[in-house]
Formats: C-alpha cells, sequence, structure tokens
C-alpha cells in the first residue's frame, strides 16, 4: 500500500510499505478513503509545533472502510466509517462519560501516533462511527473539525452571536450556530473568506482590516446587546475587542490557539460586569456524532468547505498547495 510519510520539516515522501497486521484486541484496522489537512497538521509540518516533530505520519481528520477487526461490534469488515480520533485510557471516569478528550492519558491518532496518511490505521472499535452511502468520504473528512464547532457552540441558541474568525472552525462555528437559531455576525480580514460565510448564512460580515469593526458593529446592532463572542484567533486585540464589546453577563468563548507570546487582558472589566468565559479545544463521542449526523444531513455543507482535492500519492503536492494557496480544507483521497 502507499504511505504518505512527513520525513522532515515541509518534506513528504510516498513510499509502498507492507499493509497492517492484524489489529490488538478492542481495536480495528481502517483503510483511508481520504483524510484533510488540519492547521494543525501544518504547524508540524513548518517545524513550528513544540511537541510534535517530524518524523511522522500524519491525518486525524479521516474516514475510510472497516479492514479488519478484533473484538464485538455492531459493525461488519467493509462498513464505511469516520474515526474519532481522540483515544483515552477507556476506564477513568472521564473515559466512561465519553470525555476522553479531558483524560489523562488521552492522544490523538494522527497526532502522537500514525494516521490516515499511512494509507491504514489502527483505530479502537469504540471509536468507529458508522457513515451512510450517500456521505462521500471527502465530505465525511469535515466531521471531525465539525465535532469540534459543536462542541464549541453547545447549546447556545436564539442568542446574538458574533464569531471572529471564518477559517474552517470559524465557518464551521458559523453553520452550527444558525443551525441552532441564533443571529450570527462575522469578522475576519478577508473579502474572499467572509463572501464563503455569507453564503453559508451569516447574517452580517465585517472586514476588521478594511472597515471600522467597532462603528459597523454598532450601527448594525442599533443598541442590540451581543450575547455571545466566539473567539477563533484569540489574539491580544481580539481578546480586548471580546471584553469591551460582549453584553453584561455575556459569554465568551475561546476556541483559537493562541500565538505563544503571552498577553494581557482587562480582568477588573471581565470582575465587574461578570463576564463568563468558556474554553473550547476537542470535543466528546456525544459531539463527535452528532456532528456526524450534521455533515450526513446535509446540515453543514461539506461540499462548500473543500478547496480542492488530491491524491496519496500527490500529498506532498496537497501540503504544498495548502501552505501557498488561499484554501479552506485541502482533502487528499486514496
Amino acid at each position: 500500500m502507499i504511505q504518505a510519510k512527513l520525513t522532515g520539516i515541509g518534506e513528504y515522501i510516498c513510499s509502498e510499505v507492507p499493509e497492517l497486521a492484524s489489529p490488538k484486541e478492542g481495536w480495528a484496522v481502517v483503510k483511508t478513503g481520504a483524510v484533510g489537512i488540519c492547521g494543525s497538521d501544518i504547524h508540524v509540518y513548518k517545524g513550528v509545533n513544540p511537541v510534535l516533530v517530524p518524523p511522522r505520519i500524519q491525518g486525524h481528520e479521516f474516514s475510510g472502510v472497516l479492514k479488519s477487526l478484533n473484538g464485538p461490534s455492531e459493525l461488519k469488515v467493509g462498513a464505511r466509517v469516520v474515526v474519532n480520533p481522540v483515544v483515552g485510557c477507556g476506564h477513568c471516569i472521564d473515559c466512561k462519560a465519553g470525555k476522553q478528550y479531558l483524560c489523562n492519558e488521552a492522544y490523538v491518532i494522527g497526532g502522537e501516533v500514525p494516521g490516515a496518511f499511512g494509507g491504514e490505521t489502527y483505530v479502537p472499535i469504540r471509536n468507529l462511527v458508522p457513515i451512510s452511502d450517500n456521505l462521500s468520504f471527502v465530505e465525511s473528512t469535515i466531521v471531525e473539525p465539525t465535532a469540534v464547532a459543536v462542541h464549541t457552540v453547545g447549546d447556545v441558541s436564539n442568542k446574538t452571536v458574533l464569531i471572529i474568525g471564518q477559517g474552517t472552525i470559524g465557518l464551521l462555528c458559523l453553520q452550527v450556530a444558525k443551525n441552532q437559531a441564533n443571529k450570527v455576525i462575522v469578522v475576519d480580514v478577508s473579502d474572499e473568506m467572509l463572501a464563503v460565510s455569507k453564503k453559508l448564512g451569516s447574517d452580517k460580515t465585517i472586514n476588521s482590516r478594511t472597515g471600522d469593526l467597532d462603528k459597523e458593529l454598532k450601527d448594525y446592532l442599533k443598541g442590540e446587546p451581543l450575547d455571545v463572542i466566539i473567539d477563533v484567533v484569540n489574539r491580544q486585540k481580539t481578546v480586548e475587542f471580546s471584553i469591551r464589546s460582549i453584553r453584561k453577563g455575556g459569554l465568551l468563548i475561546w476556541v483559537g490557539i493562541p500565538l505563544k507570546e503571552p498577553f494581557a487582558f482587562d480582568l477588573v472589566t471581565l470582575l465587574c460586569n461578570e463576564i463568563k468565559i468558556q474554553t473550547s479545544y476537542l470535543y466528546s463521542e456525544d459531539d463527535f456524532i452528532r456532528a456526524k449526523n450534521l455533515v450526513e444531513q446535509k446540515a453543514i455543507d461539506a461540499c462548500t468547505l473543500v478547496s480542492k482535492v488530491f491524491k496519496l500519492k500527490d500529498t506532498a503536492k496537497a501540503f504544498e498547495y495548502k501552505e501557498t494557496v488561499p484554501s479552506i480544507k485541502v482533502v487528499v483521497e486514496v
């Protein structure tokens, strides 16, 4: 089978390797159908991730075919599946509650251990989620980032929500929020990304690079308060803006991964206005299944988010494209 391996910084090599051996008890082997390139994959590719470094087999946003399994399951060999890549110990209180992302021993397939660019991947049986025949493998790569958005937006509904940042996660948070009857304002520095956001249902778009963000927001809201701000960027300026713009008693949701440089924020205003802060990183099993259902039911427009599709043998070109060409989601398929 073909394996695409990150052998060094900015260097992907494709080669023929043996198929995986039979899985250990409780595990399965999934033959890759398609795998998305995540921003975190690019960080490792560029050598700027402080923990994960080459050589490495990446790929955590993936779907495929169940090739073999060792243990009880309702799934049969040949089933089409999407994979929840977050693996916990399986026996702690959080794992038993379906919240492996909080497990002290949690790791990510395609992060700390080999992932879908390997052509085949070892996956715990409990992490397999079946998909219907009408959902393509390419579309299924959007399930994992959608799970992040589902977890981030949570049960926010019938609110006025502002989302800062319209990359993949921001666009998915927009769609989840609109599905939950929220009015959604989005902010970004790219007219191209704002155009996509408008297509996906945003109520108001603002380019903070070319426009006056505070004035445009004030003119649009006409005195209506902002209930929730979802920050998918988390930089000094976005945090400052959020704290001064959210209503008293409002909710700030921080999901963007900040740069290494520390920054300060106005704790006094947070305290005096009783502003709530919620952080979001991964997702629960329920979040992942709900995300799969949303993508499968076309409540999430996966096709609009996929900018370009490459073959596995062209993985090096796919990463170069993602790194150099403005795009949303770049996908590699077998």
